[in-house]
């Protein structure tokens, strides 16, 4: 069954942050890379966030979930 009232409201946290690179919006869940993540320093980011509801008593969960950082070519070309 679908809840209805507070316990449909949903708030979600960021509690760890192996990168210390990204944000997560609180009403939507929406994971955000806010600052910088470079593949030769650092291949993955492992985050854990925890979403709860408005109920009472208030519920909640956690999940923790891999990022995987991909190569680009960031380094500038260097001319003989």
């Amino acid at each position: 069954d679908n809840d209805v009232g507070n316990n449909s409201v949903l708030s979600f946290s960021l509690l760890w942050d192996a990168c210390d690179a990204f944000t997560i919006d609180v009403d939507s869940g929406i994971v955000e890379l806010a600052g910088i993540v470079d593949f030769e320093t650092q291949r993955e980011c492992i985050l854990d966030v925890e979403v709860s509801d408005s109920g009472s008593p208030v519920l909640s969960s956690n999940i923790s979930f891999v990022i995987n950082v991909q190569d680009v070519n960031d380094n500038p070309p260097v001319f003989d």
